[in-house]
């Protein structure tokens, strides 16, 4: 069944996802290597990028790296990336500390859990380390509300989290860095919330069952590679995001190398009967509908932040209607002729989600 025919074709089309004003993007890992070595790595030669974990999910490969050389302790290469891996997770701490966030404590036990190799390390000093290194430089972006970077730091440190599972800690952590990119504000807000919506549809279909079948997609991801349901749910759960990404859905999904190995585990056949059904499933669940909801909501909740400041309620009609500018500069706002009574009642109140969709569905028009 083809994508709803409401979306134009740009959206879809991962090109048109640039992921910020300071080029935070995807496809230019060389301007995030060069922020991450500017604010994190100073001491780093200009020829050296930081060090990552690059080998296979298993104990022996992993080995190579910590040890490399039977006459010393460990490697200069895992010294290298445990020095980092302190200025990242301090440089976290510090920023917790300073807005007194509950829980940043914690972060001291989570760096001692990081210094202990062991298979499931192989997910943290790779992918994880460069969701870590994000996480630091967005909790200092200035595009980011405070409020908000605050927030996804308290959720991230909450329940002790990332003293446990590795698991956990590396879903935590992928969360964090999503939810901070989900929030730079400006013109870009609307592309990271087209990547928001994406990415929670198709994480929900993963964890769904597949028509009559007993099994959720995820769990027949990892059955069909041979891999322990158990150990591998968070990777199949990757894989599927990842294969959703590489088919043209607008999906922020970090690299997952235990996701890459699921892949390649996959026969031909079962791709075809798992992840052609998982695509085809997810082209209905991805609408025009549904993203004008998802959007409203999110703008309502903006809206309702400005509605609580202490400006005057001129300055707060203004800041709205910018907000909803950032959809299009499109007149039928500027003129300010119509179109206010959509948002707000007689008694210049906020009207509730259901009378923006109105609003945004017409001015979505303009990106749709």
């Amino acid at each position: 069944m083809p994508k709803d025919q409401l979306l134009a074709e740009n959206f879809f089309s991962l090109n048109q996802l640039s992921m910020s004003e300071i080029n935070l993007a995807e496809q230019n890992s060389d301007a995030l290597d060069q922020l991450i070595k500017q604010h994190l790595y100073p001491h780093l030669s200009d020829t050296r990028t930081p060090t990552y974990y690059r080998g296979r999910n298993n104990l022996n490969d992993l080995n190579q790296f910590v040890y490399q050389d039977e006459s010393v302790l460990h490697s200069d290469q895992f010294k290298w990336l445990q020095s980092e891996l302190s200025c990242t997770v301090n440089h976290i701490r510090l920023w917790g500390g300073r807005y007194q966030i509950e829980g940043v404590e914690g972060l001291s036990g989570f760096l001692q859990k990081l210094e202990q190799p062991s298979d499931g390390m192989t997910l943290l000093y790779g992918d994880g380390k460069r969701l870590l290194e994000k996480i630091a430089i967005l909790l200092d972006e200035p595009l980011i509300k405070l409020q908000e970077r605050q927030r996804i730091m308290v959720n991230l440190l909450a329940d002790n989290e990332l003293e446990r599972c590795i698991a956990g800690c590396y879903l935590r952590l992928a969360t964090a860095a999503f939810r901070l990119e989900e929030n730079l504000d400006g013109n870009i807000q609307i592309k990271q919330w087209l990547r928001s919506y994406g990415r929670n549809v198709a994480s929900n279909l993963a964890a769904r069952r597949p028509f009559a079948m007993p099994d959720s997609y995820q769990v027949l991801i990892c059955k069909a590679s041979g891999s322990g349901v158990e150990q591998n749910l968070l990777h199949a759960h990757n894989y599927l995001l990842m294969e959703a990404n590489a088919h043209g859905f607008p999906i922020g999904i970090e690299p997952d190398q235990g996701a890459i190995e699921l892949g390649n585990a996959l026969q031909q056949s079962d791709k075809r009967t798992i992840v052609a059904v998982y695509i085809k499933d997810l082209e209905q669940q991805i609408t025009a509908k549904g993203f004008v909801n998802y959007i409203s909501e999110k703008f309502q909740e903006s809206f309702t932040t400005i509605m609580s400041s202490d400006h005057a309620f001129v300055e707060k009609r203004d800041l709205i209607l910018s907000k909803l500018n950032v959809l299009g500069e499109d007149a039928w706002f500027r003129t300010n002729r119509v179109g206010l009574n959509e948002i707000f009642d007689e008694e210049g109140q906020l009207k509730g989600v259901d009378a923006l969709k109105i609003t945004i569905a017409q001015q979505s028009i303009l990106i749709l």
